[in-house]
């Protein structure tokens, strides 16, 4: 029989916890790089296409200054609003087969956009963040094992997740 840890480790579910969409908008797109873009918010808290095109325009600044090293790189990212902020997962792929990340946070009641600074024990992905992960993993590990072509690299791009996550 399985065994069951009992609720007290499972307590910091809460009952109206519900999944959310993943939506795919347009890419970011520097001289040397492609960024997939995700915004992922409640439905009531969407995303904006003005705050996205904030975004996108602060991460390729990031880019074009050096700040956030990205070169001749492929990868994602993924926009989450939580309770008060947005947060970025800027993901590359390094090399072959290496998924690096960079996060940014974005306060809802500033104009100001912050690099992350890992600590000891630091979020990574929630539970929502990570169907886009899988997802990205497997897009890139078809495109690992495709013929490399123009027609592969367009089916990578174009190949992203829209659907509930949670």
């Amino acid at each position: 029989m399985p065994h069951d840890p009992g609720p007290s480790l499972f307590q910091s579910v809460s009952a109206d916890y519900v999944h959310y969409p993943a939506c795919r908008v347009a890419p970011a797109v520097a001289d040397a790089v492609y960024l997939k873009w995700y915004s992922l918010a409640v439905p009531e808290r969407a995303h904006t296409d003005a705050e996205i095109a904030a975004a996108q325009a602060f991460l390729l600044e990031e880019i074009a200054a050096g700040t956030l090293a990205l070169a001749h790189e492929v990868g994602f990212v993924v926009q989450h609003r939580i309770a008060t902020m947005d947060v970025f997962y800027v993901c590359s792929w390094n090399g072959n087969n290496e998924l690096w990340e960079t996060h940014y946070f974005h306060p809802l009641d500033s104009g100001r956009f912050e690099v992350g600074r890992h600590g000891t024990k630091f979020p990574t992905f929630c539970v929502r963040v990570l169907a886009i992960v899988h997802h990205e993993t497997a897009a890139w590990s078809r495109y690992l094992t495709s013929a490399r072509d123009s027609a592969a690299r367009a089916a990578y791009c174009d190949d992203q997740l829209d659907a509930m996550v949670g």
